[in-house]
């Protein structure tokens, strides 16, 4: 279940980010050929107006062609007035630091909405009280149920559960889970907080080891409109900045040959931690996927060749010097920069299984 779930979030970012610099290239008034998610083999394909969209098999990556982004395109007889290599090279920046600028919105995006639905966190925040944590019961309490028939109701904070045998405090989710599942049937006394009253409520579990609800880790409740707008602005940029202190710190210290793998993640330790968010609750993964987002994007910026800040170094130089860089000569530095991030992920793959030992 998390390496589907880490599939979609992976996907989800990916369609983003792609999304990006689609759609900024057609304002500017490019051609796009193709918009592509995953690479080939191709599942699925259709031609809209000029566009191929395209579903492919592997979900690691995707694509936007532009018309004109590789100049041996074009042919005399082509209209290169719409080619990405007609425009100015501001518009070109814009198409290219589009995809980041995306990912930076949607990140925002789901903090605004995790914020709303009762914020929790992997990691520490600016203004949250971690120690304020709770697991609640949210959305619904399911009818007929051992749940509904104890007096449980949604909103409920769950603080304690116990049996003859046994005592838990409650701090995730996933312990009232495991406490319920291993009861066997026994009566358990849960201990919750409505309002601003304690009760005591007595539960029998069903012959499946289930009371029939749904739990939610927060470390705040739901907040005003306003104030989530707000506040998920403030948590958008601290996660940008904390990230590009902590990448610019791994890469320096990389190159210096000092980097401490067990600090950082690659797929397989990407999966583990998507299965630990799903865990705890909905907002959790929400804020996990925004942490990824801004990851992505500042990855994205760094300035080596096959990256999205490799390319826009390209126009940068090209503005200064005043003319096209060879772009046999693109081609080849964006293979040496492609083969150094494989290079690096097969690292952190390997990094990854070793934790797992």
């Amino acid at each position: 279940m998390s390496i589907i779930l880490f599939i979609v979030i992976l996907g989800v970012l990916i369609f983003v980010h792609e999304l990006g610099h689609f759609l900024v290239a057609k304002y500017t008034g490019m051609r796009v050929d193709a918009f592509a998610l995953g690479f080939p083999p191709t599942l699925w394909k259709k031609k809209i107006k000029g566009t191929e969209y395209a579903l492919n098999l592997i979900p690691f990556g995707g694509y936007v062609k532009i018309f004109g982004e590789n100049p041996d395109e074009l042919s005399t007889g082509d209209d290169v007035s719409n080619s990405f290599t007609s425009k100015n090279r501001f518009k070109q920046a814009l198409v290219l630091i589009a995809g980041v600028t995306f990912n930076i919105i949607f990140a925002w995006i789901l903090l605004f909405i995790a914020l709303l639905s009762g914020f929790s966190s992997p990691i520490e925040l600016p203004g949250i009280d971690q120690n304020n944590a709770a697991v609640v019961i949210s959305n619904f309490v399911e009818e007929d149920t051992p749940a509904e028939v104890g007096g449980l109701m949604v909103d409920d904070r769950i603080v304690k559960l116990s049996t003859d045998s046994r005592v838990m405090d409650i701090t995730i989710p996933e312990e009232v889970v495991s406490f319920v599942s291993e009861s066997r049937g026994e009566e358990i006394t849960i201990d919750i907080i409505r309002g601003e009253e304690m009760l005591s409520l007595e539960i029998t579990p069903n012959e499946d080891n289930k009371i029939g609800t749904s739990l939610e880790y927060t470390t705040i409740g739901s907040i005003s409109i306003i104030d989530a707008f707000t506040q998920s602005f403030v948590f958008t940029g601290y996660l940008i900045k904390e990230t590009t202190i902590g990448l610019i710190g791994f890469f320096g210290d990389l190159f210096t040959l000092n980097a401490d793998m067990e600090t950082v993640s690659g797929p397989i330790g990407i999966v583990s931690l998507v299965d630990q968010a799903a865990k705890v609750g909905f907002s959790f993964v929400l804020v996990f996927t925004a942490l990824i987002s801004i990851n992505l994007a500042i990855i994205n910026l760094l300035p080596i060749p096959a990256l999205d800040g490799g390319r826009l170094l390209f126009v940068a130089v090209e503005s200064i010097i005043r003319k096209p860089i060879n772009y046999k000569f693109q081609v080849w530095a964006n293979t040496i920069g492609f083969s150094i991030l494989m290079i690096l992920m097969i690292i952190l793959t390997i990094s990854d299984v070793g934790k797992l030992f």
